[in-house]
């Protein structure tokens, strides 16, 4: 760490490796509980890493969902016809527990974990990209529904065929930021599952901000776009309860961590498995980890990481400004908290 500190001080490290180690003293110091100059290096490592989060874009695509769904646009929708139920997508905020539910899920048999396959987005680009100059201007849920049955099923069947056996009876994809596709997702694969993993939003959007991650989400390097995401992931989620016919389970972070069994359970049984003690050593998944949640998993499950948002509550404010001030999270923390026994959200589909 003193070798750290020095080469922080050398005026003639470039911009590159001055980021990164910012990144990895931002770390050191949260780990030894030194809020301060652990915020001093994480504002200092985003402001060097800024890159690029269309807010205004995603606002607007937020506001078209909730039009289309008080049309109920999405139900009334053909979707592809693929009848296979093995897909289950883990969705929320980046540094929810994503990671953990996956591999939770990992360490059983019968499961195929792919991790952040990402195919809901490029699915997404290339319906843009059909579309070509008429797709100018829409926003991705009007592109969605207008997408054609056989597209949807050619679509389907390929992402099928990428998972390379017919051995799994459920295969996972978590990656977060599906929570804003779920629409694309219901009509590709009508039978899939959600889990819905949630987090107190302030110690969440401090894992975003501090450790932070080199190359991360764009909204992740300024606190104001932290607050402005987790309200807009928020916000979608609670829309797709209500217009989807896709069983969603909830998961909260901090009760999965508490009493790792039960909501291991729930999560297992949600994903129409027979239960097996391996669940309970995420640990040991032997499946390749490629997120800022590398080293947490390769931990067994603790409670180290809850309510740490609060030394940092000073720096905090354009985070909690944007998500709505402390009644919206209030309200959030309350809801979270009755999510570990709220019953499935889902319309019509079984979980079968």
């Amino acid at each position: 760490m003193r070798a750290m500190v020095a080469l922080h001080r050398d005026p003639k490290l470039d911009a590159t490796r001055r980021e990164f180690l910012a990144y990895g003293l931002a770390k050191v110091f949260d780990d030894l509980g030194e809020a301060e100059p652990a915020m001093t290096c994480a504002i200092e490592a985003n402001t060097l890493g800024a890159r690029p989060f269309d807010a205004p874009g995603e606002g607007r695509s937020l506001d078209q969902l909730h039009e289309l769904a008080r049309l109920d646009a999405f139900r009334r929708a053909a979707d592809s016809g693929e009848t296979i139920p093995a897909p289950l997508f883990i969705v929320g905020m980046n540094r929810s527990g994503t990671t953990l539910v996956e591999s939770i899920l990992s360490r059983h048999p019968d499961v195929l974990a792919r991790g952040e396959a990402g195919e809901m987005g490029d699915l997404e680009a290339a319906a843009y990209r059909r579309l070509g100059p008429q797709g100018a201007g829409l926003g991705r849920h009007e592109v969605t529904l207008g997408l054609g049955r056989d597209w949807l099923m050619t679509q389907a069947k390929a992402v099928i065929g990428r998972w390379g056996s017919a051995a799994h009876k459920v295969v996972t994809d978590k990656t977060p930021d599906n929570a804003v596709r779920l629409g694309l997702v219901a009509r590709l694969f009508p039978r899939a599952r959600i889990v819905y993993v949630r987090r107190h939003p302030l110690d969440n959007g401090r894992l975003q901000f501090l450790p932070a991650l080199f190359g991360g989400a764009g909204f992740s390097t300024r606190l104001d776009w932290i607050g402005l995401r987790t309200r807009q992931i928020a916000d979608a989620m609670a829309v797709w309860k209500q217009t989807l016919d896709l069983p969603i389970l909830d998961v909260s972070y901090e009760q999965l961590v508490a009493d790792p069994e039960a909501q291991s359970r729930r999560i297992v049984d949600f994903a129409g498995l027979e239960w097996t003690q391996d669940c309970l050593e995420p640990q040991r998944t032997q499946k390749s980890v490629l997120t800022a949640s590398q080293w947490q998993v390769r931990q067994p499950i603790y409670q180290g990481s809850v309510a740490r948002w609060t030394r940092y509550k000073p720096w905090l404010g354009p985070m909690i400004e944007a998500m709505g001030g402390f009644p919206w999270i209030d309200a959030e923390v309350a809801a979270i908290a009755s999510s570990g026994q709220a019953s499935v959200a889902s319309r019509s589909n079984s979980s079968s």
